[in-house]
């Protein structure tokens, strides 16, 4: 399957997932949600249109999603994944470097009219005890990474902790603050739809429809 990755589809996909997720170490699922859901082909036409927050805009087609902060859309298929439960739709974006083991999940559904996006965050403690319930000991795997404190994290321990450079445990407390765990989830079907039940999903952004512009946005090649 990795032969289908487009290395410029990888950079599209990384840059989509920066601008869509409110924190950069959203939850990961071992495969596109919900598992053993056939993939839409075509967007439903409820969620289909123009779409604003009053800063960005999404556009959304038959066959394909664009954001305002990219220069390209992205194109329904292997590395979108368009899949639907319970009325909501669940965009699946696989990581960058073509990596088809570790998605990116976004939930979609349209309420009163608006577009509504949830992610799936492990800095919120109700959805996390909630997969922790729900998945029970082998859904939710937390990965430790050796930590790598840059620059700009270590200024910002520094600056936080009111420039008292000498205390070190008092920085490594900050920087454990700034640091964020990575979690990766592996639901069932009916374990996935617990979770979606349950709400044990994270608000991302409200967005209101606005008029459809007469020519869709530049296609990936």
């Amino acid at each position: 399957m990795s032969k289908m990755y487009n290395p410029s589809i990888s950079v599209l996909l990384a840059l989509l997932v920066t601008v869509l997720m409110s924190a950069c170490n959203a939850a990961q699922f071992t495969v596109p949600m919900p598992p053993n859901k056939r993939d839409l082909t075509k967007i439903p036409l409820a969620f289909q249109g123009v779409w604003s927050d009053g800063e960005t805009t999404i556009t959304v087609h038959q066959t394909t999603f664009y954001h305002s902060d990219m220069q390209e859309s992205i194109e329904v298929g292997p590395n979108f994944r368009v899949r639907k439960m319970a009325g909501q739709l669940m965009l699946s974006f696989p990581e960058d470097k073509g990596a088809l083991d570790r998605w990116t999940v976004i939930l979609a559904d349209v309420i009163n009219g608006n577009l509504m996006l949830r992610e799936f965050d492990p800095e919120d403690e109700y959805a996390f005890a909630v997969w922790e319930e729900v998945l029970l000991d082998q859904g939710v795997h937390i990965v430790k990474e050796k930590a790598v404190v840059t620059e700009d994290v270590n200024k910002k321990a520094k600056k936080t902790a009111g420039g008292d450079q000498d205390s070190q445990s008092k920085l490594n407390r900050v920087r454990s603050k700034v640091k964020k765990r990575r979690v990766i989830l592996s639901p069932t079907k009916s374990e996935f739809k617990a979770l979606i039940r349950r709400g044990a999903s994270t608000f991302l952004g409200e967005y209101h429809r606005v008029p459809m512009p007469s020519s869709p946005p530049p296609q990936s090649n």
